[in-house]
């Protein structure tokens, strides 16, 4: 559907007129995903391989209704008018799938990319601060990222407020004056390795998750992450592997591509740290300079004599109870 066709259907149909193009795009979107269950209910004189059938069952109907906001007698209207581009459609994970295409073959050497790691805020939020308006400065750079989706090419984005001389950072905030950088009060989405690495907080949730279930060691969740989700994308390859195969070449992205046992540690630290700091209240900092492994060791030892000391006392009070009712 072109603008031209949309003209058209307006004169034909005036109820459009009384629709934003956001819900009639909804209407179209949703209807696509299900287009298998709106033929199903025909019956098989009814051919639906090629065209799409002519009447909207009244549970999809109330669906698609009560989800984009349109009063249900507009509904059979509004599919008279989009049946043949749902019917034309692809879903919504092949137009994913064909954007993620366009992304890598046009915009990845323009510096565009699908992700992108921003600070989640744009405005300074030091209550001192005498600025006004959106911070300006801006300070890209290319980045890895493992994701669930694979292995992909993203930019980081800081932002930087002179009047401060804070530096925002996606997951952090760094002060010129100040040694150390101090996370947000909420979980990241995207956990940082290294300048040119970053992990998905889902994968690094899923590492964990096996970790303490079922005693996985940080090399297995490298093979299978390798195995099973950094092949995903155009450069996929069927074949099993016990060791990574990607290069640069075959991911498009100017960094190493391999996950690494020391980046599983690292992330499984990292997010173990951001929870307990975000179930107490208390912002995590750590030192800007040094090792990776090195930089948590301190938060690491402080965690660990606070726990020490609360986990005896409870189990001492445990038992006090225990032999209160001892006969």
């Amino acid at each position: 559907m072109d603008v031209r066709d949309l003209t058209r259907l307006a004169h034909r149909y005036p109820v459009i007129n009384k629709f934003k193009f956001k819900q009639i795009a909804l209407f179209i979107c949703l209807a696509t995903d299900f287009k298998h269950d709106i033929a199903a209910v025909h019956p098989s004189s009814c051919p639906t391989e090629d065209s799409p059938p002519p009447l909207l069952s009244i549970v999809h109907a109330q669906y698609l209704c009560e989800a984009t906001c349109i009063p249900y007698p507009f509904a059979q209207t509004l599919w008279d008018i989009a049946k043949n581009n749902v019917w034309s459609m692809p879903s919504a994970k092949d137009q994913k799938r064909e954007i993620d295409k366009l992304y890598k073959t046009l915009g990845w050497h323009r510096g565009i990319t699908r992700t992108a790691l921003w600070p989640h805020n744009t405005w300074c939020n030091n209550y001192s601060c005498p600025r006004q308006g959106e911070l300006c400065q801006l300070n890209f750079k290319e980045v890895v990222v493992f994701t669930l989706d694979g292995v992909q090419r993203a930019k980081v984005a800081h932002l930087y407020c002179p009047s401060c001389c804070i530096m925002y950072c996606c997951n952090y905030r760094i002060h010129d004056q100040v040694s150390t950088h101090t996370y947000y009060d909420h979980i990241p989405k995207w956990i940082e390795m290294n300048e040119h690495h970053y992990i998905e907080t889902k994968l690094v949730e899923e590492w964990t998750s096996a970790m303490v279930i079922s005693a996985t060691s940080a090399s297995a969740c490298v093979k299978q992450y390798m195995n099973m989700y950094a092949h995903r994308g155009s450069y996929y390859n069927p074949d099993y592997f016990t060791q990574p195969h990607l290069t640069k070449v075959d991911t498009g992205v100017r960094f190493s591509p391999i996950l690494t046992t020391e980046q599983v540690w690292d992330a499984f630290v990292i997010l173990a740290l951001l929870r307990d700091h975000h179930f107490h209240s208390f912002a995590l900092s750590v030192p800007n300079t040094g090792l990776q492994r090195v930089r948590f060791n301190g938060a690491m030892d402080y965690r660990n004599k606070w726990i020490t000391p609360s986990l005896l006392q409870r189990m001492y009070a445990y038992l006090a109870r225990g032999w209160q009712r001892w006969p």
